[in-house]
């Protein structure tokens, strides 16, 4: 499989992809970014209901009570916190790791989803990484069945995920 770069410089990072993967960027109606999703439209085509993808957010960091600017422990932390674990999501594996030279924490998740009578099972993993600025949150998202075809194409995307600094104003 060949991978390409792609760097966005609105938003001051680079990965590498799949060659024949899209890059889906939130529309300009949208008021709010929601993310970039990235994903291989030969398997959208296969199955138009879902495709796995990587999903990368970033969004401003929010400061604490005393103006201070909170660490990645304590935002991974109030995001742990946020999940409503239970039967649906259930916690496989914490991690402390490097991407691009910079700390981040990975959860490992498994979801379960009952729609329509048909229950269905994904794995998750949530990366977070911060700069001076932003948080920047990196989730793959994959089937059950397809886990073992994508976990290690994730795995490469997420390696080669960095952030300029040199593109910042």
């Amino acid at each position: 499989m060949k991978f390409v770069p792609y760097i966005n410089q609105d938003l001051c990072f680079a990965i590498e992809i799949p060659a024949n993967w899209i890059c889906e960027e939130p529309s300009e109606e949208e008021e709010e970014f929601t993310g970039l999703d990235f994903y291989d439209p030969i398997a959208q085509e296969k199955d138009p209901n879902f495709a796995e993808f990587l999903n990368i957010e970033i969004f401003e960091q929010d400061l604490a009570e005393d103006l201070s600017t909170p660490s990645l422990e304590e935002i991974y932390q109030d995001f742990k916190e946020s999940i409503n674990w239970g039967k649906e999501y259930q916690l496989l594996h914490e991690e402390t790791l490097e991407i691009g030279g910079r700390k981040a924490k990975c959860l490992s998740v498994r979801l379960e989803e009952n729609e329509n009578n048909k229950n269905e099972v994904f794995f998750q993993k949530v990366y977070m990484l911060l700069d001076e600025i932003y948080v920047y949150q990196i989730i793959t998202t994959t089937r059950a069945h397809k886990k073992a075809e994508y976990e290690p194409i994730f795995d490469r995307i997420v390696k080669s995920f960095a952030i300029i600094e040199d593109m910042k104003n």
